[in-house]
């Protein structure tokens, strides 16, 4: 089981202390209590972030957004390159990368913003409770509104700001600036979903076939496995290849493929693999799959945004902070658990 890295620790602490010192030399100025709705026209969502799971934390803000602003554009500056993922989404406009590198590219970074003060944003949205990159990047974007949660030693230059809500789930969390709106209250779905269209969702019907046989798309329950994940959440590749090889020795008319990560390794010989390149292409894949089995990490939540029911073995971290959230979806808590009582929890979800 590998374990966070020192610089990672470190880094953490140090923007942890630094968020404190600022917040003590530095008062935001709150402007105004809710947003009118019939002002805002272009949106510049912020999260300076470079995972998957939390770009794809974004889309029931997104969806939220669509449904109360129909016609408003809305552009997204993330951590990441994630164009393919979410940039066919109906309402956004366009997705801006600032990853780390850009802060030692001080002429390209003012570059974007130049660029990005150009657009004309009416609403500028930081919905991290905890990114003082996030909150600072606003600040440096032009907006009547700049929206974000009110949190005490974060960094924060907001003019308007919303009380962080009860929920414990990270996805959960960004759905929560909607209060900021004046208005009817509307209901917003608390699903991951990058909407997939027809077309994608026929191509990874058609890889699929073409990988295990046209034949066993109907007769066959078809499981993807994923078998990677950050630091303390990943389980071992002894464990996986035991939890298949018992879940085939049950009889059941299962058939799995191993989602291998781009620099992985297929689990065994005996079991179909494939890996992409595009996240996009691989949700596409995951919607054709029964079942997507995996740990907590990044490819269950774009499984979940698929639409694919998902088994998450959790070992370490919260499933109320970061388990799947389709209505479908189950987790087992592998921890204190042995293999046969694994398996026979799995055996239930799969066959019910």
């Amino acid at each position: 089981m590998a374990k966070r890295p020192w610089h990672s620790i470190i880094r953490r602490s140090l923007s942890k202390s630094l968020n404190a010192f600022l917040c003590r030399i530095i008062n935001t100025k709150i402007e105004y209590d809710k947003i009118d709705a019939k002002e805002i026209n272009r949106i510049l969502i912020i999260r300076l972030n470079h995972r998957i799971g939390n770009a794809l934390f974004l889309t029931p803000l997104i969806k939220a957004l669509e449904k109360k602003l129909p016609n408003a554009k809305i552009d997204l500056l993330l951590g990441a390159d994630f164009s393919d993922l979410i940039g066919r989404m109906t309402n956004v406009n366009k997705i801006y990368c600032a990853n780390s590198r850009l802060i030692k590219r001080p002429f390209k970074l003012f570059a974007l913003i130049k660029e990005l003060n150009k657009n004309g944003y009416d609403l500028t949205i930081s919905p991290a409770k905890s990114s003082g990159s996030s909150n600072i990047m606003q600040a440096s974007v032009k907006a009547r509104y700049k929206l974000s949660f009110r949190v005490e030693n974060i960094i924060n230059f907001a003019n308007i700001v919303v009380d962080l809500p009860e929920t414990k789930h990270a996805a959960l969390l960004p759905l929560a600036v909607m209060e900021a709106f004046a208005g009817e209250r509307l209901t917003y779905e608390p699903y991951l979903d990058i909407s997939l269209f027809d077309d994608e969702k026929a191509q990874g019907k058609e890889i699929l076939a073409q990988l295990i046989g046209e034949d066993n798309i109907d007769d066959k329950t078809i499981i993807g496995i994923f078998r990677d994940a950050r630091y303390e959440k990943k389980i071992a590749d002894k464990y996986w290849l035991e939890y298949i090889n018992k879940l085939l020795a049950t009889g059941n008319p299962y058939i799995f493929v191993d989602i291998i990560a781009p620099d992985g390794k297929a689990v065994s010989d005996d079991i179909k693999s494939i890996s992409f390149e595009n996240l996009r292409e691989l949700a596409s894949f995951m919607a054709a799959l029964d079942f997507f089995i995996c740990a907590d990490t990044g490819p269950m939540h774009l499984a979940s945004a698929a639409k694919t029911n998902i088994i998450a073995l959790f070992n370490n971290t919260s499933p109320e902070a970061y388990g799947p959230l389709g209505k479908n979806d189950r987790v087992i808590d592998i921890n204190n658990k042995n293999m046969d009582e694994v398996l026979a929890e799995t055996v239930s979800i799969l066959n019910y």
